[in-house]
């Protein structure tokens, strides 16, 4: 300026770029590298960005405006040593750029420390050398400023800035860094090459880069391509493998319908109560008049289904055992007192029979003069009201239909099973239109609020769900709190629209109120199905009923990525991570099987299942229960189990599509659970009969069943086994099984022992849905369907862990048979310690020397009740090891002759009696004295 005499400054309001920039300031990397942030390089900040902290107009970027503290607390002003000069003065805007302010530097470092900052001046124009023995020189400056957030627009995440440019800088960086020509980077070439380039949510160093790594290198091959990287990238950002939700965002649930009070409902007639549990009720509108409830109980375990009022009466339809159906006619005592439940009886008007079963759920259906029956055959059938025929036929539950309802306004029947499922169904085509799955007991009861396009279903653990109709989308979870004696579950709802009131029964009726506002959620819109800890990344993944995978941050509890539709419409029942805990595998209802990169959602391979749809139904057939990992690193198996009775190993190659590799049937019933052992190759599965199986995971066959005394005389549904853990460490043999029956059991799995058995305090009817143990084995846990922890038990290990032979240990063992192809014996040391449990080992004749194979006699070899010594191979079949004597130190060391002396060797293939001089042959071991 003319007349004004002082420096001419130039204010710049920079931002750093982690990926790097194509138009740098000079000299923006030295800068950068100086601030310890790589270099990334140093550009321009957007204009939003100055408005946002600096709260200026473009063209006036000026210290003085950090007076707006708040906003500038992102912001280190750093200053020229050249303004310092004596006798300097500079002009600078006072926050608007059409004025100027004279200053010096005792004025401006004035203003600085008035706002509480403290001037921080530097030769901006050094160039420094910087490495491993001279740091950062301004880098403890930046320090003092508090980092914006990661959601932010400060371009601190990895996938917040991709775009083109940014795509093409890094392909560059990619490309320098390959120098070999291979078209990949290994570890620490991605490290170098990237180090200053890019920043990760963990930050920028050494070690977030090799987690980096790791996230996309998901098929554990040691090196990342360039495809792969920038796969990641564009995955990541927009979460396109099928994902309905945002990355780093919890999913919008997109129901704002009104819900019922979660509060504990009163009841609904004090002191009034069946003495048996209410199998069906009916709600009756009658108009201006008070509304009225039917309650039906004791009827031969029947359901009811009220017609409403016609002609003066009120008609009443009942199910009974032999799958029939009743037309009643509801007759009132006008002598009898009003409050009693015992005024009401009725008068059969016809009776037709269109079941082979109970008959447990009825509705009508007014809009089609008929009448919807649920039986426990597995069918609804519609029976026209007055011809008295089925006329229509609705299969397709897998289990026993236990209720039903109808929708006017849809046109629409729902069931509820056996299953666990709300089937809606077309009555007009006998089609399903859909299924609605998230209860983890079977259905007893359904209704229909269709003024707000809710159907309501509860189930046998207490638990009621109100579901969308639009979307099909569970809006809300209740659990009825209150205990009901002697059976304590839930048999019965009914709505009223005119009162807007839910009323459940057991033995009495309980209202539930309609209530403004919608069920919220974080994260997940649908039930959990599964949650786990990956320790790789300190991460957590859960999986839910729709199909969504969510990636947690476990230290600040935040949402780092979620993708949907792994499974189309079918709910994810099972899940795992792979032995390196860089993949995600997925089990779905209809049988599926897939494996995923959790980081960024793509999709690594597809198993080859098999598909059940004609054998078992569409839905949950073939539901997977079970999923574990076997093999070494050279030839990994996926194992699978299910509802299909059996245990399938897949080839875990890394292609898109893993073949079948080869199945094993064993359990008789549906397999609800299974748990591996850790670093041993054994598998467990839960069934539904109660048994436990254990298998050979590299054989597949079936070394032991496991089954508590007296289990055949427990009731039917508290058999089942639900849910199983192996203990860590020592214990690892040492398997934690929950049933139906609340008892937590401890086997030892060598044995087949039941240790102890623990009562978990669980109220019943709840279904116990988790079970996790300390890593130290000090305590476990265990969570029913309710919601909540209900036991902590303190595990005390007494004694060490039993020694138990494993491939390459030497073992002592006697034989008790020999046939021409094998000898079998029985472990009876491994090592220099006795066993405490038995087994069995068998010889093969392979396995007897390394020459001459084709010429072993096993005869000639063993005896029964020699001694041997032999090298354990593998784990074998069924409950025999695999052992071998096949050198020198290997083999009998101790017989009895004919006479029952014990011999001394001659050779390496006989030995003498020394009272009888007699030789007999023997595949004998040299043992070297001690």
């Amino acid at each position: 300026m003319k007349g004004v005499d002082g420096l001419v400054t130039k204010n710049l309001f920079l931002r750093l770029y982690p990926f790097g920039y194509k138009k740098q300031l000079f000299p923006a990397a030295v800068l950068s590298a100086r601030l310890g942030c790589g270099k990334g390089g140093l550009a321009w900040a957007p204009e939003e960005l100055l408005a946002e902290s600096l709260q200026v107009e473009p063209g006036c970027v000026t210290p003085l405006a950090l007076a707006n503290q708040d906003s500038c607390k992102h912001v280190l002003l750093l200053l020229d040593q050249k303004l310092q000069a004596p006798g300097c003065k500079f002009c600078v805007h006072p926050i608007v750029n059409t004025a100027s302010v004279l200053l010096d530097a005792a004025g401006l470092d004035a203003f600085i420390k008035g706002i509480g900052r403290t001037p921080i001046y530097a030769d901006l124009e050094a160039d420094p050398k910087i490495d491993k023995d001279n740091p950062p020189d301004l880098k403890q400056f930046a320090d003092t400023i508090e980092p914006p957030p990661k959601d932010a627009n400060n371009g601190g995440n990895l996938s917040d800035t991709v775009n083109l440019q940014v795509l093409r800088h890094l392909e560059s960086v990619f490309r320098s860094a390959d120098a070999n020509g291979s078209g990949e980077l290994d570890m620490e070439e991605f490290v170098a090459a990237f180090k200053g380039v890019i920043s990760t949510p963990e930050g920028s160093d050494d070690e977030a880069l090799r987690k980096l790594f790791m996230r996309i290198d998901a098929n554990c091959d040691a090196t990342v391509g360039w495809d792969e990287f920038s796969a990641y990238l564009l995955l990541e950002k927009t979460n396109s493998s099928g994902g309905a939700a945002v990355q780093g965002q919890a999913v919008p649930d997109g129901s704002s319908g009104r819900t019922f009070s979660t509060t504990s409902p009163p009841v609904l007639q004090p002191g009034v109560a069946h003495r048996e549990l209410i199998s069906s009720l009916m709600h009756v509108d009658t108009g201006n008049g008070p509304d009225k409830w039917y309650s039906l109980a004791g009827w031969q375990e029947g359901g009811g289904g009220g017609l409403g009022l016609g002609g003066g009466r009120e008609l009443l339809a009942v199910g009974d055992a032999d799958g029939g159906v009743s037309l009643m006619e509801v007759l009132a005592d006008d002598v009898a007192d009003k409050k009693s439940i015992d005024r009401y009886h009725g008068r059969q008007l016809w009776r037709c029979v269109n079941h082979q079963d109970w008959v447990v759920g009825l509705t009508p259906l007014p809009q089609l003069s008929s009448l919807l029956a649920a039986s426990l055959d597995k069918q609804l059938t519609m029976t026209d009201l007055e011809r008295r025929i089925a006329v229509k036929t609705l299969s397709g539950h897998e289990k026993a239909v236990t209720c039903c309802a109808w929708s006017g306004m849809y046109k629409m029947a729902i069931s509820g099973g056996a299953d666990r499922l709300l089937v809606l169904w077309n009555p007009f085509s006998s089609r399903p239109l859909g299924q609605l799955a998230g209860h983890v007991a079977p259905l007893v009861a359904v209704a229909v609020n269709e003024r707000e396009h809710q159907v309501i279903s509860a189930a046998a653990d207490k638990t009621i769900k109100v579901w969308d109709l639009r979307n099909q989308r569970c809006l809300q979870t209740l659990q009825d709190r209150a205990t009901h004696s002697p059976e304590d579950t839930l048999t019965a709802l009914a709505y009223s629209p005119s009162r807007k009131l839910l009323v459940s029964a057991a033995y009495s009726l309980r209202a539930w109120p309609l209530t403004d506002g919608a069920a919220g959620g974080c994260g997940h819109r649908d039930p959990v199905s599964w949650v786990g800890f990956n320790p790789m990344f300190c991460e957590a993944v859960s999986t839910d009923h729709a199909g969504t995978v969510c990636v947690w941050h476990v230290a600040s509890g935040k949402l780092r990525f979620a993708f949907a539709n792994t499974h189309g419409s079918c709910r994810i029942s099972a899940a795992t991570f792979d032995s390196n805990h860089r993949r995600l595998i997925t089990g779905a209802e209809d049988g599926s099987v897939k494996v995923w990169n959790f980081s960024s959602g793509a999709l690594l391979s597809t198993l080859a299942t098999p598909n059940y749809s004609r054998e078992w139904g569409s839905g949950s057939g073939a539901e997977v229960t079970g999923l574990a990992v076997s093999g070494s690193n050279n030839a990994l198996n996926l194992v699978v189990a299910g509802w299909d009775r059996k245990v399938t190993w897949y080839d875990d190659s890394g292609k898109r599509r893993c073949n079948l590799l080869r199945s094993s049937s064993g359990p008789g019933s549906d397999i609800l659970a299974a748990a591996p052992m850790q670093g041993y190759p054994t598998l467990a599965t839960a069934c539904y009969n109660g048994e436990v199986w254990l298998w050979n995971l590299e054989s597949g066959a079936v070394r032991r069943k496991l089954l508590p005394q007296g289990h055949a005389s427990r009731p039917v549904n508290e058999q089942p086994v639900e849910r199983l853990a192996f203990m860590q460490g020592d214990a690892r043999h040492i398997l934690v099984a929950v049933g139906a029956d609340r008892m937590l059991r401890f086997w030892e799995c060598f044995s087949g022992a039941l240790l102890c058995e623990h009562f978990t305090a669980h109220q019943q009817g709840e279904s116990v849905a988790g079970l996790a143990l300390a890593p130290d084995n000090s305590s476990l846990v265990t969570a029913d369907t309710a919601g909540y922890i209900m036991a902590v038990v303190q595990v005390v290990a007494k004694g060490a862990a039993p020694v138990v032979p494993e491939p390459g240990s030497i073992v002592i063992a006697k034989v008790t048979k020999v046939s021409p192809t094998a000898a079998n014996a029985r472990i009876v040391c491994c090592g220099a310690q006795a066993l405490e449990a038995d087994f069995s080992g068998v010889i093969r004749q392979q396995d007897v020397r390394t020459h001459e194979i084709d010429k072993v006699v096993m005869y000639d070899c063993f005896r029964p009740g020699d001694i041997v010594r032999a090298k354990v191979l593998s784990l074998g079949d069924a409950r025999s090891y695999h052992l071998s004597t096949a050198d020198n130190s290997l083999g009998v060391v101790r017989a009895k002759s004919l006479a029952g002396v014990a011999m001394v060797p001659v050779s390496w293939q006989e030995m003498q009696c020394p009272q009888t001089k007699a030789v007999e042959r023997r595949k004998v071991a040299k043992v070297e004295e001690a």
